[in-house]
């Protein structure tokens, strides 16, 4: 067949069409991109494939609104009737940060440790703790109503131009969290919602329910502004997280099969997010349509294996991620590095329903030769 671009291929393999050759479409814009070009950008993404490694750039972008749940160092902008107060207290190796909000129906706080720059042992790109999150009784859900931010009259102008410079060289999906993801899961500790749905379900019912319609509003006004390809982040309530699938069944599948229904309907795309255990959930989002799930995490660090998801699956959804960037294109050498990945592209039987990528964005530490063998055995197998 003739040589696609790389959106075209994407697409085609997001349909789980024919392709010229498997999309490579790796995590890489937070520290590959950067290293070779300067900046994770659009346009240095380009740049990357065309001057360095050949591949499917795919881009997930930010919804155009800050979310007050996650965004704890952001200005806590547009919310009406609220008052902010935050402040910054430095405790050895890391900032506590304290966000009171004052509402109509009364007063929100949370605490936050953020290690400061350049701290070791907290990781690489550490991410905050919530030691106090906002939502500590049933009463505060009156109160957590004045801080969903306006979902009307925003801007998405600058994802249009995103999708427009990107251009064929790859593709930009909207990127819209589940209601459990940087949101309630932030607002309130998802070790206690585990025990409120069977101690206090009709709290649990509640709680979940504000995030829902706040989460299937960000779809919503996105398609009624042309966006038609999304990025649905679901890993809070994975089965890594400690929800079981009974849970995942009744409570979260009805929310992403809505999303995915309306993406559908406008004649978009939806793109799947959960890096953790997958083979015990992929039933349920395969009955809601998802069109691709992704990270595929192999074991260790997940449970996805290619071959048996083929033959329990078939070619209903699209696999994408697959490689283990830390185990293997990190810490392995370029002969397992090749072995990997040609594991991978043999397990799939063909080159129809598969984006190869990685479990997450690859590693800052990985070395130069690693990451060109990723890209050279990629490019050969797939």
């Amino acid at each position: 067949m003739k040589s696609m671009t790389s959106s075209e291929r994407l697409l085609a393999a997001m349909r789980r069409e024919e392709v010229d050759r498997i999309p490579l479409s790796p995590r890489m814009e937070m520290n590959v991109v950067p290293r070779y070009c300067g900046s994770g950008s659009i346009r240095a993404c380009k740049r990357f494939k065309r001057e360095y490694f050949d591949c499917d750039p795919a881009r997930a972008w930010g919804f155009p609104v800050v979310n007050p749940f996650y965004d704890y160092h952001a200005p806590v902008v547009g919310l009406k009737n609220v008052d902010t107060v935050i402040r910054y207290e430095e405790q050895g190796d890391i900032f506590m940060v304290t966000r009171n909000f004052k509402t109509p129906a009364g007063s929100l706080e949370e605490k936050v440790m953020v290690p400061k720059s350049g701290v070791k042992h907290y990781g690489s790109s550490p991410n905050p703790h919530r030691v106090e999150h906002l939502i500590k009784t049933p009463d505060d859900l009156e109160r957590i109503r004045y801080l969903f931010p306006s979902l009307e009259g925003l801007s998405f102008v600058d994802y249009h131009q995103a999708v427009e410079e990107m251009g064929d060289d790859g593709l930009v999906l909207m990127n819209v969290p589940g209601p459990m993801d940087y949101m309630g899961g932030e607002a309130y500790s998802m070790e206690k919602m585990m025990m409120d749905y069977y101690d206090q379900p009709e709290f649990f019912d509640k709680l979940l329910g504000l995030f829902t319609e706040h989460s299937i509003g960000m779809v919503r006004a996105a398609l009624e502004n042309d966006v038609r390809h999304f990025f649905l982040v679901y890993f809070y309530p994975s089965l890594s997280s400690g929800w079981s699938p009974k849970i995942i069944r009744d409570k979260f599948m009805p929310v992403f099969k809505k999303q995915v229904e309306m993406i559908h309907a406008a004649g978009g795309l939806a793109d799947y997010y959960d890096d953790g255990r997958l083979m015990g959930s992929i039933d349920f989002f395969v009955e809601a349509g998802v069109d691709v799930v992704e990270t595929c995490s192999p074991p260790p660090v997940g449970d996805f294996n290619l071959a048996e998801a083929r033959k329990r699956w078939g070619r209903r959804v699209t696999f994408k991620g697959l490689v283990d960037m830390i185990n293997v294109v990190a810490r392995g050498t370029p002969a397992q590095i090749d072995d990997h990945i040609r594991e991978i592209v043999g397990q799939n039987e063909g080159k129809t329903g598969l984006i190869l990528g990685t479990m997450d964005n690859i590693r800052p530490e990985t070395p130069d030769e690693n990451i060109a063998a990723y890209f050279n055995s990629a490019n050969k197998y797939r």
